[in-house]
């Protein structure tokens, strides 16, 4: 249980970081209905998939390696929280999205989040070697 909210985020991201930038001629018009059309814009897009994919290597390592979990956990939370951040400061300045799926990202950025967080605080000893 101590690592499921990492496998989880790895597992949730991978699609997401891989649409964005492998696939992304194909996924971002059919998600967000427009296309990437510039190559500034491919680049930014790739860009967010090698952040996306860092961030998944990071939280897979900290399943495998116990000394590096609390550095996976507490960049998850910080992403999540992040994330979900800056989505609030969307709906708030630029009003809801269009698509249901961005309102359901929000939501589960924030049980991401705290679901991580939950987990500092029932398994991170920092007393333990």
């Amino acid at each position: 249980m101590k690592n499921l909210h990492l496998a989880v985020s790895v597992f949730g991201l991978l699609p997401v970081a891989v649409s964005y930038g492998i696939a992304h001629d194909y996924f971002i018009p059919l998600l967000y209905d427009f296309s990437i059309d510039t190559l500034d814009l491919s680049h930014i897009f790739r860009g967010v998939m090698g952040l996306y994919l860092a961030f998944a290597a990071l939280w897979a390592l900290g399943m495998m390696v116990p000394s590096m979990w609390y550095t996976a956990t507490i960049s998850n939370v910080v992403f999540m929280f992040g994330l979900a951040l800056g989505r609030l400061v969307s709906f708030i300045f630029d009003g809801m999205p269009d698509s249901n799926f961005l309102i359901i990202f929000f939501e589960l950025e924030i049980a991401m989040a705290i679901w991580g967080f939950y987990n500092l605080k029932r398994y991170y000893d920092p007393d333990a070697p």
